[in-house]
This record gives C-alpha cells, structure tokens and sequence, in this order.
C-alpha cells in the first residue's frame, strides 16, 4: 500500500519569503562552517554584517511591514514573530561592535536564524494562510514581489569552504 501524502502548497504570497528564507538558512550553516573550521570569529562577523546589510534586515522589515499588517497586534503569532525579529537585531548589533570572544554569540545566532525559519514556515505561514482573507495574501503577494531579493551571496573570503 502507497501512501500519497501531500504538503500543502503555499500561497503565491509566501513564496518570495520561503526563498528568502531558503538564503537565512544557508547563511546559518556558513556561520557554523566557520565555527567548526575555527575560522577568525572577525571573519564570521563581517560575514554576518554584510549579510545583514545585504538581505537579513530587509527581508525582517518585510515581514514587519507587509507580512503581519492582516495580523491585529494582540495576536501571539504577531507578537512571536516580533520577538523573534527583535532578538535577531540585537544579536547582530552586538556582533557588530564587539571584538572579543564571540563565538558564543555566532552560534547563538545561527541557532536562532535556523529556529525562526523553522517557525515561520512550519506554525507562523500555515497560520497565516488560515487567518487572512484570500485578497489580502494576494495584495500581500504583490507587495512582498515588488521588494523581492536576488539570490546572492558575494562575500570574500568564502571562509564555509575553508580552514581560513
């Protein structure tokens, strides 16, 4: 006997999001490659400011300002996710100007972006699709398109593939 189970397909609205949210990802396994491969923690955290730079704050500003909006703000998923933006800001700021020892905090946030994705795609979306109105997940959509991110990632030295 087969068994033919399907997942459901998210809207057109959250795609964008879910392929932005596929680079968090990697960039979370980037920092944990230069943490295993002992790369200088300097390296990893002008890694984690041009990313943020490039893409992480953005994408974060998106959801704050498009993506919740369908959201009344005592909702709990609306207030998680805020949390979880907020904690994810401060981690970067304090990777920002602090120069010690920091691979703490490197792998706190590489748990953090890896947990919150998990969140937003598996409780926070399907939430989502259930609560908002099918024209306000399609104005969503073409919001979100219009400040969409290409897919790269530029950064020198690519320190995840080597011992550097």
């Amino acid at each position: 006997m087969e068994l033919n189970v399907q997942t459901p397909k998210k809207r057109p609205a959250l795609m964008v999001l879910s392929r932005e949210h596929h680079f968090e990802l990697l960039f979370a396994w980037k920092i944990r490659q230069g943490l295993v491969r002992k790369v200088d923690s300097h390296i990893i955290q002008d890694y984690v400011r041009y990313f943020w730079d490039q893409r992480l704050e953005s994408h974060l500003e998106k959801e704050e300002k498009i993506v919740v909006q369908v959201l009344s703000e005592a909702d709990p998923m609306r207030f998680r996710l805020q949390q979880d933006h907020d904690l994810i800001r401060s981690l970067v700021q304090c990777l920002s100007w602090e120069r010690g020892k920091t691979e703490y905090l490197l792998d706190t946030l590489q748990h953090l972006i890896r947990e919150y994705v998990r969140f937003e795609e598996r409780v926070f979306f399907p939430y989502l699709e259930q609560v908002a109105t099918p024209g306000q997940l399609l104005l969503m959509g073409l919001e979100i398109e219009k400040h969409g991110l290409p897919p790269t990632d530029d950064f020198v030295p690519a320190f995840w593939f080597s011992g550097r």
